[in-house]
């Protein structure tokens, strides 16, 4: 079901609807010791087999899908709709339950699924359905439709955002990019089909990595540059890095209890990384990761640091300890982060409906969402002198970091870009995006 945020209230009358229409009185109860439990906490078992390939996080797909208490009482049929639901896989389109179940899924394959509250949250003042409920969903998979190989570009800007200029030489015409990142030295980026590039200044144009196969298979998430050693985090296969630039690629996943890379932070020249199980850091030897801060049930997002103290994303809020320490402590719960950041005034709190900030170390927080697409999360937040920007649905905002209305800044992108990445690099911002598809009852209107 899709999260509520991003649901038109047309989508939310059909809802309501349905629950009239279909409601199930039974007090049948779901015994789960027949289901299979995965790190994240989700429980699902497999009622009929599909065939063909497995579906795959990037890919669009049709499902069918009923949500119920556990006591089997019905509250939404999608049967009751026109037509199957469509979902992004990974795009944050379904509640994280379902969109982790759908990796995998094949055509015709229904599976049954025990989603716990930390996994169906929705953000906002919501009641129902009860946020603090154990769901039962029923998935269907009606459909993979054809993995879209979506054009993308670089696009970098050296007066804060004025203008806009291509950057795509040396890139194939048409590839998708999952990470920017940057050091002192130089830009990389990852493509999740094509791998490693970085920029070669004087050439003005992108240099290709050599990047093995079993890597682009594992699907690439993430890129690091740390240490003049080229860091890849995949869906599947944890963590892989290069010495010699691409000549030799090794994998490195000792310590981790997750090989679901969402992110990577350098910060005080030590190189944290963010799974689905937790934080962890790399072990000065460069051998091994250590537990920072793991929990199977928490998928940590992002990382920050703000006034000597280190702050995380996660699906269960924002937690923050001392640099160098582990006393964590959570200081924005009832919320779901994809990301998080942070200048020298504000930690940025990306939730998937709004932008929240704070001033005084987490203790009260904020909406920053005046000027930005209504209810359309922001994928980052970076500031370069006095001004800050977000990267949106429709393009780059900035303002000035004294004041809170956002204006478009958007000269020389394509109207169509999702802005889904962006660096600072020695005063040029570098981002990437792709063709931006709305949902059904997703607007940039204001």
């Amino acid at each position: 079901m899709n999260k509520n945020p991003n649901m038109s209230s047309s989508f939310l009358i059909l809802l309501f609807i349905s629950i009239t229409t279909l409601s199930c009185n039974s007090n049948k109860k779901v015994h789960d010791d027949d289901f299979i439990q995965t790190p994240s906490g989700l429980k699902y078992r497999i009622l009929k087999e599909g065939n063909g390939e497995s579906a795959k996080e990037g890919q669009e797909v049709l499902i069918h899908e009923t949500m119920s208490y556990m006591n089997d009482s019905l509250l939404f049929d999608s049967r009751t709709l026109p037509n199957p639901v469509k979902i992004l896989i990974g795009g944050g389109q379904a509640i994280a339950g379902v969109d982790e179940a759908l990796v995998g899924m094949k055509k015709e394959e229904i599976k049954k699924l025990i989603v716990p509250p930390k996994l169906s949250k929705r953000t906002g003042k919501h009641t129902f359905p009860n946020p603090d409920s154990t769901l039962l969903y029923r998935v269907e998979l009606i459909d993979i439709l054809e993995l879209k190989n979506l054009p993308e570009a670089v696009y970098f800007s050296s007066n804060n955002g004025e203008n806009w200029i291509n950057k795509n030489n040396g890139l194939p015409e048409s590839t998708t990019i999952s990470s920017i990142a940057t050091n002192e030295n130089t830009i990389g980026i990852l493509s999740k089909a094509n791998g490693v590039y970085t920029f070669d200044f004087q050439n003005d144009s992108w240099k290709s990595i050599k990047t093995d196969k079993i890597i682009i298979e594992n699907n690439p998430t993430r890129i690091a540059l740390f240490k003049n050693n080229i860091y890849l985090g995949t869906q599947f296969g944890g963590v892989y890095y290069t010495k010699d630039k691409g000549e030799h690629w090794e994998r490195i996943n000792e310590g981790l209890d997750n090989l679901t890379i969402r992110r990577f932070q350098n910060i005080g020249n030590k190189l944290f990384v963010c799974t689905n199980a937790g934080l962890f850091s790399l072990s000065a030897n460069n051998t091994t990761w250590e537990n920072e801060f793991a929990s199977d049930n928490m998928q940590v997002n992002g990382i920050t640091i703000f006034d000597g103290n280190t702050y995380i994303g996660t699906t269960q809020g924002v937690f923050t300890s001392p640099i160098g320490k582990k006393n964590w402590k959570n200081v924005l719960s009832n919320y779901t982060l994809h990301n998080i950041s942070a200048d020298d005034k504000h930690i940025y709190a990306m939730t998937y409906n709004e932008l929240l900030f704070s001033t005084d170390k987490g203790a009260t927080w904020q909406s920053l969402q005046k000027g930005l697409p209504k209810e359309l999360y922001t994928f980052n937040v970076i500031k370069n002198g006095n001004f800050v920007f977000a990267g949106q649905w429709d393009g780059i905002y900035r303002k000035n970091s004294d004041y809170e209305t956002w204006q478009a800044y958007s000269n020389g992108l394509p109207s169509n870009l999702s802005i889904t990445n962006m660096k600072l690099f020695k005063g040029t911002i570098v981002v990437s995006g792709n063709e931006r598809e709305l949902r059904k009852g997703m607007t940039t209107n204001k």
